[in-house]
């Protein structure tokens, strides 16, 4: 017998389909975003279907809605770049991230999508949070967690913060999982420990906190790859929810 309508599971909600008609019959809107005052022009159906702080500020008669502007001078184009691409696509790319760089280094792409992560945060994308944890996660595999991009991360996010948390968990793995390449006083890791250890900051007592709690525990030989999870512990959505990741 087929389940009634009562009986039916609930389904997760699934995001506007954004379509060529959408984008005819959509407004632009001007976003003018730091300092520089680098403008953009985004479909209003876009910006208020991928992200509730436009479609808060883009709606009730707002001065915003209004005048078909938002001004964000305090938030970085880079990081915005970011939020642009994935509203569109729902995809990071790094021709996207960087397109003033003649080059792009890996540091420069994380402090990016460290900024972006922050922005997503402010205004409530959950999901864009998740995608950013993804792509930095998929492109650190293998490599070691350098002490210059964790107090990065340190200082733009804030307690409680999933990436933050992340950052810390790969560093403290390294440090336990991959010690020798430390020990190499000629290597760049070995600087890297010298940096961490120059400045008992809160990264340090983290990092410390971290190794308490390992031997507590008695997880003295073997640590969960942060880069590995078998789960999304690493992202924001609400618990329970659908999460693309790890079905």
């Amino acid at each position: 017998m087929a389940p009634t309508d009562e009986e039916s599971p609930a389904t997760p909600p699934t995001k506007p389909k954004i379509t060529a008609e959408i984008f005819a019959l959509s407004n632009i809107v001007t976003v003018i975003v730091g300092k520089d005052q680098v403008a953009y022009g985004i479909h209003e159906t876009v910006l208020k279907s991928r992200c509730p702080f436009f479609e808060k500020c883009l709606s009730a008669g707002m001065k915003e809605e209004l005048e078909k502007t938002v001004r964000l001078p305090e938030e970085r184009p880079c990081a915005f770049n970011v939020l642009v691409q994935w509203m569109y696509t729902d995809r990071i790319t790094e021709e996207f991230l960087l397109p003033e760089h003649d080059y792009i280094t890996e540091f420069v792409v994380n402090g990016t999508l460290t900024h972006a992560y922050v922005l997503a945060d402010k205004f409530c994308m959950p999901e864009l949070q998740d995608t950013i944890i993804e792509r930095i996660r998929s492109q650190a595999d293998s490599r070691m967690m350098h002490v210059d991009w964790l107090k990065h991360v340190w200082k733009y996010t804030e307690e409680g913060s999933k990436l933050r948390q992340s950052a810390v968990d790969k560093l403290h793995y390294d440090l336990a999982a991959k010690s020798q390449r430390f020990k190499d006083t000629e290597g760049k890791y070995s600087a890297d420990l010298e940096m961490l250890l120059d400045c008992f900051d809160p990264v340090v007592r983290a990092l410390l906190c971290k190794f308490v709690d390992q031997v507590n525990k008695g997880r003295k030989k073997y640590l969960p790859d942060p880069e590995n999870p078998t789960d999304c512990v690493y992202h924001v959505h609400k618990e329970g929810g659908r999460c693309p990741t790890y079905k």
